[in-house]
């Protein structure tokens, strides 16, 4: 997933290890089973980190990731982080609070 904008394989390869990290720290945030990253209720947390993952992730939720020009061309490069429990509490977060838009 590469484009013409001067970024090398290397370049690549570092933003997806910052992405792993972020995502390790996420995963130990929610281990002890928490729904919510602070406190007991959906909050601005939550919003903050989902938004952030969502254009590496892709939730079918979002209005921009979910056309199908970038759900098409990169669902593939979503799926490396499957393994992650945090993929997974953020794909909940926007089915639980994003409604799917109208295509």
């Amino acid at each position: 997933m590469r484009y013409n904008i001067g970024f090398t394989d290397g370049d690549q390869a570092q933003g997806i290890s910052r992405i792993d990290r972020v995502m390790d720290t996420l995963d130990a945030k929610l281990s002890d089973g928490r729904q919510f990253l602070m406190g007991e209720k959906f909050s601005i947390a939550d919003i903050s980190a989902a938004s952030i993952l969502a254009p590496t992730l892709m939730p079918p939720e979002h209005p921009l990731y979910s056309c199908d020009t970038f759900a098409g061309r990169l669902a593939e490069h979503a799926k490396q982080f499957e393994h992650h429990p945090s993929y997974h509490w953020m794909r909940g977060i926007y089915q639980e609070y994003r409604h799917a838009t109208a295509k």
